[in-house]
């Protein structure tokens, strides 16, 4: 697990990121200070960028 300062951990909650999230984040491979000023992604900026990968179902395709 990865050592944060208390420093940093306040940083981050003065951004709106947890400790958890700050972990989580480094631990996918972004550096520290990445991960403290990266601001949460709210809810429905979630959803929104979940949808853009999803594949087109409305789309015919060939065939019948």
């Amino acid at each position: 697990m990865a050592k944060f300062t208390v420093r940093q951990v306040q940083r981050a909650a003065d951004n709106g990121v947890t400790k958890a999230m700050l972990y989580q984040r480094t631990k996918k491979g972004m550096d520290i200070e990445t991960a403290i000023n990266t601001p949460k992604v709210d809810p429905s900026e979630a959803g929104r960028r979940g949808k853009a990968k999803q594949p087109r179902w409305d789309i015919k395709r060939g065939g019948n």
